[in-house]
């Protein structure tokens, strides 16, 4: 599955800030691509753009598998195959975490035959992968989690929900090196089984070991693919800002 930005132009609605204009971004099915950029640039604002949420006034083409996305809704959008993790992801009192893979697995999928009882099993498969107890799939969804919590949650919902096109929001924040580690590995064997990856990060660290296919940077509106020696001119940039 691929996704295809073409002169693609982005702008907030509440400040009308400019994200991108006539930007073009391309990702190989079953690749990882990383984006890079200065704070306040508008990556996450792109990411969430992709959905198509009303925050955004947008322009352009948006394909997903060669469908045209930029006028449907985030529910159409969603079930093309995208799954989008949230840098703060919302708290929900009152339903726990498996109810709630359980329920997503139905809609993202559109299955009224997948018994409950495999769906339980094929989540327990899964979440020894990302780090996490059983035990944590009886709390309340997102409540009280921490910060690396909710980044391996994000990723067991991918697990779970095997998504076609996966962009994936500072997944590496809160997690310690050997958490980081095992995500990476997690998100190299899900490309090579048919996902297609968009990483945005600020760690240097972590996109060494993701070893992408592919590096961009978000600056002036526009994408620009970068080499990874380039990476770290501007970690040293960021540093020294």
């Amino acid at each position: 599955m691929s996704l295809k930005v073409t002169s693609y132009s982005l702008t907030i609605r509440e400040n009308n800030k400019q994200i991108l204009e006539n930007a073009n971004l391309e990702l190989e099915p079953d690749t990882v691509t990383v984006i890079l950029g200065e704070n306040g640039t508008g990556k996450s604002s792109f990411v969430m753009s992709l959905l198509g949420f009303e925050d955004y006034e947008r322009s352009g083409s948006v394909m997903i598998n060669g469908v045209e996305t930029i006028n449907m809704d985030t529910f159409e959008i969603a079930r093309l195959g995208l799954f989008v993790s949230f840098q703060s992801p919302p708290e929900f009192e009152g339903i726990n975490f498996e109810q709630f893979l359980i329920s997503a697995y139905k809609a993202f999928n559109q299955d009224t035959t997948t018994s409950i009882f495999k769906i339980r099993k094929s989540i327990k498969e899964k979440i020894e992968k990302v780090g996490l107890s059983e035990d944590f799939l009886k709390r309340d969804l997102n409540q009280g989690f921490s910060g690396g919590e909710k980044r391996k949650a994000e990723i067991l919902q991918m697990l779970v929900l095997q998504p076609k096109v996966a962009i994936l929001d500072e997944v590496d924040s809160g997690l310690d090196i050997k958490s980081r580690a095992r995500i990476a590995e997690v998100i190299r064997e899900q490309a090579k089984a048919g996902t297609t990856f968009l990483i945005v990060s600020h760690s240097l660290e972590f996109v060494r070991t993701l070893e992408p296919h592919r590096i961009v940077e978000l600056r002036d509106r526009k994408f620009n693919e970068i080499e990874i020696s380039e990476i770290e001119r501007l970690h040293y940039h960021h540093k020294k800002s």
